[in-house]
């Protein structure tokens, strides 16, 4: 294929042959990162769980099969307050709705997925209410991170209706949503895509709501793969 979708944990792991993936896939480059993906753990709001590091010795998602890249940013989330898997009973799910249906009849005590999305909001409602744990924002926390899921960070997000169990600011994972083409196609193509992306942003917020969070002045950040020269091309001549 000329172009495709992921996070940037993914395209990272695909580039480098880690994680997910048995083999490095050089040929891989960056067209564009798009925004930013949140992702954390989710408890019951009355829950005694109050942070990451009280996560030690409870129920937790795990394994997911055919979301694998969960199994990895939960356990990177672990490692920032020094667990593992092996400190957490850990509860096999499929993929990462598996797990907040686990969630939700009480399976298990806290499950990694998605902040922002309807899945989530349907879990809060379910349950009478979720609580996000925070994600540590330090450099050290995010240095760690990065050791497991190359292509991801930690921001600080804002309580609003879009994230339901925020109830103040706090650090969340984060992992964007990227175009990814390869080395072979031509030049002038990933530069016009990307043209197209940056100077369309109400279009593309029209035809689907994520991108209202999109920051055409971000298209440029790194995550640990090479761009294109057709993008980096354009990305030169804007400044960025």
């Amino acid at each position: 294929m000329e172009f495709s979708i992921a996070n940037g944990t993914v395209s990272a792991n695909a580039f480098a042959g880690k994680g997910e993936f048995s083999h490095a896939n050089e040929n891989i480059r960056v067209a564009a990162v798009l925004f930013s993906l949140y992702g954390g753990f989710m408890v019951r709001a009355d829950s005694d769980i109050q942070s990451i590091a009280d996560l030690k010795g409870r129920k937790l998602t795990a394994d997911y099969p055919k979301q694998k890249t969960l199994q990895f940013q939960s356990e990177a989330l672990l490692n920032t307050v020094g667990l593992s898997y092996d400190d957490v009973e850990q509860i096999p799910v499929p993929n990462g709705v598996r797990g907040v249906e686990d969630f939700e009849t009480g399976a298990v005590d806290a499950t990694f997925f998605s902040l922002n999305s309807g899945r989530t909001l349907e879990a809060d409602a379910a349950v009478g209410g979720i609580r996000i744990l925070p994600v540590d924002t330090s450099d050290e926390a995010i240095a760690t991170i990065q050791s497991v899921t190359p292509g991801a960070w930690v921001a600080t997000i804002q309580p609003g209706p879009g994230f339901p169990g925020v109830s103040e600011p706090i650090g969340a994972y984060v992992s964007p949503f990227v175009v990814l083409t390869n080395s072979q196609v031509a030049d002038d193509v990933v530069y016009n895509l990307v043209k197209a992306l940056h100077d369309n942003k109400e279009t593309l917020a029209a035809s689907a709501g994520a991108f209202n969070g999109f920051d055409p002045a971000g298209m440029s950040a790194d995550i640990g793969v090479p761009f294109h020269p057709g993008a980096q091309a354009f990305y030169d001549e804007m400044g960025m």
